[in-house]
């Protein structure tokens, strides 16, 4: 294995800080055949169900790039640079960069494909919306090759569907269903194979020695969740480059997905099923079961977001009545939500969470005030001590409380349903809490990966099966997020006596949710800037540079007049304090508060704006997976923690306690704003 720094020097790195990761690209690579990585091959050709597609391309990202001086402080572009690298780093070319799920630590570090890698569609989701952040253009091979195995992928009913021929661990698990329905209207009622055969599948890649194929002869199938992941994919693509491909695809998979659904009172829901191509199935047959609690959302629950978003896009009422009849489902009738807001059943967060951010965009599109509320108060309890959320750190766990580790998903869902749901109330506070603590602490550096091959070096030597790989593991996840994080602990799956390291489903919602932060640093309307977060962020506005938590400073470099630019407040100062002084081109300027806001005023293009408040530590405890930690804490940004961690450990930030602040060249990239995806 190349030594970790000299992979690090070749793809990433320059000085990197915990706050902030800086990102040198390796040079693009234009064609699959120059993938530099011997991953997990399987003799047979992968078998998708339309080998002929239409074609189409990947639009450029246009913008202006420039360097500037800026703190250095936290930067979501550069978290957006990382999570580029391990979106594309961490697949595999010859299964057309499908993702390798799980990430093991051990002798050597290596990656696996299993059953779970059908979470590669929320890796195709994020990696455009963060190209809009950076215009990182190496390995762009994979944008291209995910959208042609898209068009592979949709059946002849509209559906999204795997192969099972050149993809044999996709017949090992088959989590959520007891069946698979048929064309001729039958179920194939799946089986869990016996410990001989599971092992054989573990050892040897035999394709058609598998109980599905070779007991049914089917050789495709299709299920709700990743055709709702699918549904975001194929939008993007659409917002991107506008081929009316995309549109139509859409359309045709919200009609069929509406076809096969149960339609009951004013719901419907998905039974505990997969489908092959143009399947259909008897809802009086017993085999066909209503589910209830986590089976019931991860079948139903995924699709609201896709549907609302594109009906929000479109007006295509079938997106409407799909989303709508799932919202109500979901709601009332899986046995997961109470209507107080509590989680019920399995208490899963991120199952929890994700369904709240479907029937929160379903919400959005249609103007739902009840089902807004709804979800409201489910954000409201999950956030709360009750469930086991740390408000400080912003510590989610996996399971609600009492549970040790956190789960890079859940974080996700968190932050990305504070920021969404600040209009109905003011999460602004929260959502930039939680990115400057536990979240960004989440991703991997290479400072952490440094960390955890030092700890997979002392573990025992694992010999490779034919589903994984052991090259250059290391530069390729990083970037990647957590699954099994403690308050103090990259890693928290050591004291449980298992070498999983990460679940990348972690990674592709994390991703996106760096989107998501990145985009609501500010937002531009009818001449009003306002400044929600005060983090680093350049626009085609403004350019925002944040010294927090060195000073308590926020510089705003406007690069267009606007009507009126207003700023959120530093959760620490109350409102209408007048802690708070403001000057624009060196002249004290007073500013107006409207709720948590001060309103400076107009501005022009080249007016330099320069908001100024007090900033101090405090110490605070906090319980942070069932476990009491001493918290040293400037302005929200904590900087220390007690006990430290062990084995990769995390807040080692003292130089964030300092007063003056430290500068770096940064590069940035502009998109123009009609590159800009409202997601």
């Amino acid at each position: 294995m190349m030594s970790l720094y000299r992979v690090l020097s070749v793809l990433l790195i320059s000085a990197l800080v915990v706050s902030s990761s800086r990102v040198e690209p390796a040079e693009p690579e234009s064609q699959a055949a120059d993938w530099p990585y011997d991953d997990a091959r399987v003799e047979e050709a992968i078998r998708y169900i339309r080998p002929e597609i239409p074609a189409v391309s990947v639009e450029p990202y246009q913008g202006q790039s420039y360097a500037e001086m800026a703190p250095d402080t936290l930067e979501l572009a550069d978290m957006a640079a990382l999570s580029i690298n391990v979106l594309t780093g961490a697949t595999n070319a010859s299964q057309d960069h499908e993702q390798y799920f799980s990430l093991y630590i051990g002798n050597p570090l290596r990656m696996a494909h299993n059953f779970s890698d059908w979470c590669t569609p929320k890796y195709m989701e994020a990696l455009p919306l963060l190209r809009t952040v950076t215009r990182a253009t190496y390995r762009d091979q994979v944008d291209r090759v995910w959208m042609e195995t898209t068009l592979k992928s949709i059946g002849p009913d509209g559906l999204y569907y795997f192969p099972l021929i050149g993809k044999p661990w996709y017949s090992k698990e088959f989590w959520w269903a007891k069946g698979i329905a048929r064309a001729d209207g039958t179920i194939f009622e799946t089986e869990k194979p016996d410990e001989a055969f599971k092992k054989t599948l573990d050892t040897y890649a035999v394709p058609h020695a598998h109980t599905i194929i070779a007991k049914s002869g089917i050789e495709q199938f299709t299920h709700p969740q990743p055709c709702g992941r699918m549904l975001n994919v194929m939008l993007i693509y659409y917002l991107r480059d506008g081929n009316p491909v995309w549109k139509q695809t859409i359309e045709r998979m919200i009609d069929r997905l509406l076809e096969l659904a149960i339609h009951e009172d004013d719901y419907c829901y998905f039974p505990s099923l997969y489908y092959e191509p143009n399947a259909k199935y008897d809802p009086n047959d017993p085999k066909v079961v209503k589910p209830q609690g986590l089976q019931a959302g991860e079948i139903n629950g995924r699709l609201g977001e896709g549907c609302g978003r594109f009906y929000r896009l479109t007006g295509y009422e079938p997106a409407r009545e799909l989303g709508e009849k799932l919202s109500r489902f979901m709601r009332a009738h899986s046995g997961y939500f109470a209507e107080d807001g509590e989680f019920l059943a399995e208490k899963h967060f991120h199952a929890g969470t994700i369904y709240l951010l479907n029937m929160l965009e379903v919400a959005d599109a249609t103007g739902d005030r009840d089902l807004l509320q709804f979800v409201q108060r489910c954000f409201e309890w999950a956030r709360s001590p009750a469930a086991g959320t740390a408000p400080i750190t912003g510590f989610i766990p996996e399971f609600t409380k009492p549970y040790r580790t956190s789960e890079g998903c859940a974080v996700a869902d968190m932050i990305a349903l504070a920021l969404k749901l600040s209009g109905a109330g003011d999460y602004y506070e929260l959502a930039e809490r939680w990115a400057r603590n536990h979240f960004s602490e989440m991703q991997m550096t290479p400072t952490k990966a440094d960390y955890l091959v030092r700890r997979g070096k002392s573990m025992e030597a694992k010999t490779l099966l034919y589903n994984e790989t052991m090259d250059n593991v290391v530069e390729r996840n990083i970037g990647g997020f957590s699954s099994w994080c403690k308050g103090n602990e990259w890693w928290g799956n050591d004291e449980r006596g298992t070498d999983n390291l990460v679940m990348h489903c972690c990674t592709g919602n994390a991703t996106r949710t760096v989107y998501y932060l990145w985009q609501d640093i500010l937002d531009h309307s009818d001449g009003v800037l306002r400044i929600n977060m005060l983090l680093n962020r350049a626009s085609p506005w403004a350019d925002v540079h944040s010294h927090v938590p060195y000073r308590g400073q926020v510089d705003i470099k406007m690069k267009q007049a606007c009507e009126a630019v207003k700023v959120h407040a530093p959760e620490w100062i109350g409102t209408g304090g007048e802690q708070i002084t403001v000057r624009v081109n060196d002249q004290p300027r007073a500013a107006a508060w409207e709720g948590r806001y001060l309103n400076v005023g107009n501005a022009s293009a080249g007016d330099l704006i320069q908001i100024e408040f007090p900033i101090s530590e405090r110490i605070e405890q906090e319980t942070i997976g069932e476990e009491e930690f001493t918290l040293i804490v400037r302005g929200n940004t904590v900087v220390s923690i007690d006990p430290p961690g062990r084995i990769c450990p995390l807040y080692n930030r003292d130089h964030l306690r300092e007063t003056d602040t430290r500068w770096r060249e940064v590069e940035r990239f502009v998109a123009d704003p009609d590159q800009l995806i409202d997601w």
